[in-house]
């Protein structure tokens, strides 16, 4: 891979699973020996101290600084453009959802042999919520997918979605780079809150509807348990009134830097969401010998569980307590989790994107 040069695309160093997926995923990359380079609206954001030392960081200057997150991906596309023609990267990776379409636009009037890859981060079929134009901006770029030269899915379930949308040849199950060197010293430091010495719940991810945290908080409720939501968003008041009406003691800590001490010293962990791509935070908490519930939502919940943890119907508060009621009492041995986990470490990830990559670059244009 050496001399290989690599243009991953974000909007941010913000603080979802995708983002820090991509930041470690940078750094390998950079480690077994190509040129790599963060391509951003903005440097800003709670990973901003995660950025790769060995990785250069270009940020692309677009109107609308103020305007949602999609907007201003769209606003950068004549910089990107400029950019791509000057710097002529062999490679130009979206590496989530909400850039896909600014690096459709942006390669399409750049010209040139630089290959686009998209990366599939999230299920295609979640939508906004109420916001008209980000759904109609999602569905456009979805309909563009057969346009790029690769397509990466992170789960096997995703695949099956992208190959309803472009040739099956273009696409592949890459696995999410998240184990990595420094887990094992992380996940040993002190408990960082006084409930994680007692039963003790623990929920991870943007307080967003996709998340499902009001299943967790009723479930909470069920089992007469404390809980821990890490993570910020727009559902943070509704999830304090849902708690403050079932009498749940309910901690919201916000974003954290960190979340493996939460994981290695919570009783169980729960993934509510109603969708996925590949759920990092299930895979942190597995990685921590953490016992996992998850939904059986679309995504990689699945696979990543493999048999090691129950799956529950979306919304099913009942459902879950029971599961985390199951887990609780008998949990999977912990070595078990961490080997499971293992099979999602950045250097494995790396190596299997850097051969995805410099497989493209060898193909004839």
């Amino acid at each position: 891979m050496t001399g290989l040069r690599i243009a991953l695309l974000l909007h941010s160093p913000s603080g979802g699973g995708a983002q820090r997926r991509t930041l470690d995923l940078a750094g390998a990359l950079a480690a077994q020996g190509a040129r790599v380079r963060l391509v951003m609206a903005s440097a800003e954001g709670p990973l901003a101290d995660r950025l790769p030392a060995n990785v250069e960081i270009v940020v692309l200057k677009g109107a609308w600084a103020r305007a949602h997150r999609m907007v201003q991906c769209a606003a950068i596309i004549p910089a990107l453009t400029c950019w791509l023609r000057r710097e002529r990267p062999h490679i130009l990776m979206a590496a989530a959802n909400h850039v896909h379409l600014t690096a459709l636009a942006a390669h399409a009037l750049a010209g040139g042999r630089t290959r686009l890859v998209l990366r599939a981060s999230n299920h295609l079929e979640g939508g906004s919520r109420g916001q008209p134009l980000m759904d109609w901006l999602k569905r456009l770029s979805v309909r563009l997918y057969a346009r790029a030269d690769a397509v990466v899915a992170v789960s096997e379930d995703l695949a099956g979605q992208l190959r309803r949308l472009c040739p099956a040849a273009k696409i592949s199950v890459l696995p999410n780079p998240v184990v990595d060197a420094s887990f094992p010293a992380r996940m040993n430091a002190a408990a960082p809150h006084p409930w994680l010495g007692e039963p003790v719940l623990l929920g991870c991810g943007r307080l967003e509807k996709q998340k499902g945290f009001p299943t967790l908080v009723r479930a909470a409720a069920r089992l007469g348990m404390r809980l821990i939501i890490l993570g910020e968003g727009r559902e943070r008041p509704h999830l304090e009134a849902l708690a403050c009406e079932l009498g749940v003691p309910l901690a919201l800590p916000g974003f954290v830097p960190d979340p493996l001490p939460w994981m290695a010293h919570a009783t169980a962990f729960a993934l509510s969401s109603a969708w996925e791509g590949m759920p990092g935070a299930l895979i942190e908490a597995m990685a921590c010998g953490c016992p996992c519930v998850a939904t059986n939502a679309p995504g990689g919940g699945v696979e990543v569980l493999a048999g090691l943890g129950p799956l529950v119907a979306i919304g099913d508060d009942r459902a879950l307590a029971q599961a985390l009621s199951d887990i609780m009492a008998a949990p999977p041995p912990p070595e078990a989790l961490k080997l499971r986990a293992a099979q999602y470490s950045v250097e494995a990830g790396a190596r299997a994107y850097g051969s995805l990559f410099t497989a493209l670059t060898a193909a004839s244009p």
